[in-house]
């Protein structure tokens, strides 16, 4: 379903349309609810986007991944600035061990698959139907994303459907307006 930019909430640019399953309201989320970053906390996340934003940058090998491989496109447009304000928050806003952590993360995603896709083929719709949907906004503009996992599997899940509940999450994640986290 196609909205005008006016219904859609806050503007982003001129005669703008996006494609929401179902838009927020114009009263959700209509500033970034986050204070204003200090001195300290900008300068951190400058020293982040700098790193990874380099023309010429590579994740660095590993033990386990003892090759060097670029940014892949879903791998930049996830790295957000609402995701790199995450990790320096989780990090204590120390830019290194933000790094660290950003590429350890890309490295997990890229083991589990999570920006690959394709979790929801038409042979597991049928395994996965109804046991995860996202539906509507909450009143921060946030995706609301229900699970309800089978009584026989509550405490044990398969790693595919750990994988189709991460694809969800992340699908919700995309859905979000700027500074929503």
């Amino acid at each position: 379903m196609s909205i005008p930019e006016s219904e859609a909430g806050p503007p982003m640019a001129p005669n703008v349309v996006r494609n929401l399953p179902i838009p927020p309201l114009p009263s959700y989320h209509v500033h970034d609810p986050s204070p204003p970053l200090t001195g300290v906390q900008t300068a951190a996340y400058g020293t982040l986007l700098a790193h990874f934003v380099r023309q010429n940058y590579n994740l660095p090998p590993t033990k386990i991944e003892p090759f060097v491989d670029e940014l892949k496109e879903g791998e930049r447009f996830w790295l957000s600035r609402e995701c790199m304000l995450r990790f320096l928050r989780a990090s204590g806003w120390k830019a290194p061990a933000a790094i660290e952590r950003l590429e350890d993360t890309i490295r997990w995603r890229r083991r589990w698959g999570v920006i690959r896709g394709g979790y929801l083929t038409p042979d597991r719709q049928v395994d996965y139907a109804g046991r995860t949907f996202t539906f509507g906004f909450d009143a921060q503009g946030r995706p609301v994303n229900y699970i309800y996992p089978t009584r026989r599997q509550a405490n044990r899940l398969t790693p595919n459907e750990l994988q189709t509940y991460f694809w969800m999450l992340e699908r919700c994640i995309d859905i979000m307006e700027p500074g929503v986290e």
